[in-house]
């Protein structure tokens, strides 16, 4: 008792095919995909995580 809507395998392999190919010629990440945390915020996890 199945039916198919979608090809959700193909959708999420060929995702990662771009995710490699891009990090294989250094597109990504770009400084746009960066997040970064104020060094204030980082001691305190590092606190929390002891």
């Amino acid at each position: 008792m199945a039916k198919e809507f979608g090809y959700v395998g193909e959708v999420i392999h060929n995702g990662l095919k771009s995710n490699i190919f891009e990090v294989i010629v250094k597109s990504f990440p770009q400084p746009e995909n960066w997040f970064g945390m104020p060094d204030e915020e980082y001691d305190e996890l590092l606190k929390m995580t002891g």
